[in-house]
C-alpha cells in the first residue's frame, strides 16, 4: 500500500491541526497494456485501481479496471462488440451490478474473440474430451484434476450440465462437475432454477399472517462472515421481508421489479436500513431509474414516498433482533403483484458500516430470479 496525503482539507490548508484524519491508502496495482483513446480519452494502456480510505474486500474494483484493458485488446483486435464496462446499461440482459455485470460480460464474448487478439502469445493445454476444461494444468485456474472431474467425459455426473456449464454456472463458484445435485435439494443441476443454492425461488402469498416463505438460515457471504435469515411474503397491496439479523447490523434489498436486469427499466427498487440497537434508520429508499438505453441512470429518491416503505426492528434479548420491512405495491414503477409474477431479488446483511461491500443471500452482485406463488 501507498500512503498519500490525507483527505481532510482543514489538515491540508493549515498543518497545526492536530485532529485525527483519515489517511487515503492505495491498494498498489494496475495494468500496463493497449492504449485506448477511443474511449478513455488517453493514449497510454494504463489503468490503475481507485483509492480505497480501506481495505474493504472491494477486489471487484480491480477487477473492473483490469476489464477496461481487455475492453481495449477487443477493439484493437477489431471486436468493438465487446461491451464497455462503465456502461451496463448499454448491454442487454439480466444481471446486477459489479462482480455480475462483469461476468456477464465475459460470458456474452465469443470464444473465436480470444483466439484472434492481435496482442499477447496462445499456449496449448491438454483437454482430452474438449470440454473446455483442462485435463491438469496447475498454471490455470481450474482444471479437471483439481475439480475432481472426468478428464475422459464431458459430463463427468450426467446431469445434462457440461463440464464447463458447471464451471461457469455462478461468477465466484460453480456447480460440482462430479455431482448430479449440487446444493442436495433432490432437483439435478441442469434442471435446478438454482443449482447452487438448496432454497426454492419462489414467494408465496400470505395467508393469515404466515411470512415465512422463501426462506434461508445459516452464515451470509462467501466467507460466512454473518449468520442470519430472510423470509419474504406478499399479498395483493404490499411484498414484506423478515430478518433476523444481529442487533447491530444494515440489510440492502435491491428489487427488480419486472426481472429485467438492473439496469435496465424503470423499476429497480433500493433499500438499505441500519439497526442499531433500538433504533432504526432508512439509509436509503430510492428508485433506480435505468429507461435510457443511452443515458446513465438516474437515482430518483423522490418517486418513492416515505409511506410507502414499513420499517419494524424488535430485539429478541439475545443479540439478535427481528427487522421487517414492507413495501406498498407499486404499478406504476413494476411492483405489480399478482401470482406468476417474477422479480430480481438482492438481499444482503453487513455488521459493519459499507456501502458497497455486503454479506450476501447468494453469490455478491447477484439478483436471484424469484416467482410470486
Amino acid at each position: 500500500g501507498v500512503n498519500y496525503p490525507p483527505r481532510r482539507k482543514s489538515a491540508l490548508s493549515d498543518p497545526t491541526i492536530t485532529d485525527s484524519i483519515n489517511i487515503r491508502q492505495a491498494f498498489g496495482g494496475g495494468t500496463n497494456g493497449v492504449p485506448a483513446p477511443w474511449k478513455y480519452g488517453k493514449t497510454t494502456g494504463y489503468t490503475g485501481n481507485p483509492f480505497q480510505d480501506r481495505f474493504s474486500r472491494q477486489d471487484w474494483l480491480i477487477t473492473h479496471e483490469f476489464h477496461h484493458q481487455i475492453d481495449a485488446l477487443m477493439e484493437a483486435s477489431g471486436y468493438p462488440e465487446y461491451y464497455h464496462a462503465d456502461q451496463p446499461w448499454k448491454m442487454p440482459g439480466r444481471f446486477g451490478e459489479d462482480f455480475d455485470f462483469n461476468a456477464h460480460i465475459i460470458r456474452n464474448a465469443e470464444l473465436a474473440w480470444w483466439l484472434n487478439l492481435k496482442f499477447g502469445t496462445l499456449a496449448q493445454t491438454k483437454d482430452f474430451d474438449h470440454d473446455g476444461v483442462p485435463d491438469n494444468d496447475p498454471s490455470l485456474p481450474f482444471d479437471e484434476k483439481r475439480l475432481s472431474s472426468d478428464p475422459t467425459r464431458k459430463d463427468t455426473d450426467g446431469d445434462g450440465l457440461n463440464d464447463l456449464q458447471e464451471v461457469m454456472t455462478g461468477t465466484s463458484k460453480g456447480t460440482r462437475l462430479d455431482v448430479k445435485d449440487t446444493d442436495q435439494d433432490g432437483i439435478d443441476d441442469a434442471h435446478d432454477p438454482e443449482p447452487l443454492y438448496s432454497m426454492i425461488p419462489t414467494i408465496h402469498k400470505m395467508n393469515s399472517g404466515n411470512t415465512l416463505m422463501f426462506t434461508r438460515s445459516g452464515m451470509f457471504g462467501n466467507d460466512g462472515n454473518v449468520y442470519a435469515s430472510a423470509s419474504t411474503g406478499w399479498d395483493d397491496s404490499t411484498l414484506c421481508f423478515l430478518f433476523h439479523i444481529p442487533d447491530t447490523a444494515s440489510v440492502l434489498v435491491q428489487i427488480d421489479a419486472n426481472c429485467d436486469g438492473w439496469f435496465h427499466g424503470f423499476d429497480n427498487f433500493q433499500v438499505r436500513v441500519r439497526c442499531a440497537g433500538d433504533s432504526t434508520k432508512v439509509i436509503d429508499y430510492y428508485l433506480r431509474d435505468c429507461s435510457s438505453w443511452t443515458n446513465p441512470p438516474v437515482d430518483r429518491k423522490e418517486i418513492l414516498s416515505s409511506n410507502t416503505l414499513q420499517i419494524d426492528q424488535t430485539s429478541l434479548n439475545d443479540g439478535y433482533s427481528t427487522l421487517t420491512m414492507c413495501i406498498s405495491r407499486n404499478d406504476l414503477c413494476g411492483l405489480n403483484l399478482h401470482h406468476g409474477k417474477k422479480l430480481g431479488v438482492r438481499l444482503g446483511v453487513q455488521t459493519k458500516d459499507d456501502r458497497w461491500v455486503w454479506d450476501e443471500l447468494c453469490e455478491r452482485n447477484y439478483m436471484m430470479q424469484v416467482e410470486l406463488k
